[in-house]
């Protein structure tokens, strides 16, 4: 324990348009200062995929990143138990440039913040989240999935799900766009899209293995979800 930058693991790269890419990882029961699980100081580019962040606890007065701290692309992994201050999940900062930062297929579960953003805490810049779940992530402050710090931050949600506990899904400034097939247990997602279901129980399952790279929340039967997409959108990853 201490109060450094990434627990589980570090990763720094310069200006160079250098990439990391990290795969089929785990990252669980660490302890830190900021990115208890991941933390990334990155100039080029970083991607991480099939991979569980699980149960990393940032320990400091407003910890960031229980389970990463800063990322880039994030594919098809799963985020679970994870604690900070702010950002439990994940925590993007503000870079000194312009990103984009993808969020596809990804689970978050459980985490939770004592202040702002159980999930996901924005500081700045643009998100975009395709066909992921958000399930049971809390904060003692405020948004329970995703909290939006800035007037200058922007959040794209398709194909998502976002379900949680008493509370907002989604709280803070900025932009939200809806690209459709969304469902969230309240209304405060800004799901305006005609393909939307705010304030509309998923049914999700408990936290299991279901035959993908981690554990994921399965469809319970009657769930809205289920079919919910026409199967010619179901090829481009979500992707707007």
């Amino acid at each position: 324990p201490g109060a450094g930058t990434g627990g589980g693991l570090h990763v720094l790269l310069g200006l160079d348009g250098s990439e990391a890419v990290i795969e089929n990882s785990e990252f669980n029961g660490n302890t830190n200062g900021y990115g208890a699980g991941v933390w990334s100081s990155v100039n080029g580019g970083l991607s991480i995929r099939n991979s569980e962040i699980s149960d990393n606890t940032s320990t400091i007065e407003n910890s960031t990143g229980g389970g990463i701290d800063q990322d880039f692309v994030f594919e098809n992994n799963l985020l679970s138990g994870n604690t900070a201050a702010q950002g439990a999940g994940m925590y993007i900062s503000v870079p000194p440039y312009p990103i984009i930062a993808d969020i596809i297929n990804n689970t978050f579960s459980a985490n939770s913040a004592e202040d702002q953003g159980g999930g996901i805490y924005l500081a700045s810049q643009t998100l975009r989240i395709f066909s992921s779940t958000f399930s049971g992530n809390t904060a003692q402050g405020v948004a329970n999935a995703i909290h939006t710090a800035s007037s200058q931050t922007t959040l794209a949600l398709k194909s998502s799900i976002l379900a949680g506990p008493d509370g907002p899904l989604c709280t803070g400034g900025g932009t939200y766009y809806s690209f459709g097939y969304n469902i969230a247990t309240d209304d405060s997602c800004n799901l305006a899209a005609a393909t939307d279901l705010p304030s509309t129980e998923p049914l999700l399952g408990v936290l299991q293995e279901n035959g993908g790279p981690t554990r994921v929340h399965p469809l319970n039967p009657g769930s809205p979800a289920v079919n919910a997409i026409p199967p010619a959108l179901c090829t481009d990853l979500g992707r707007p």
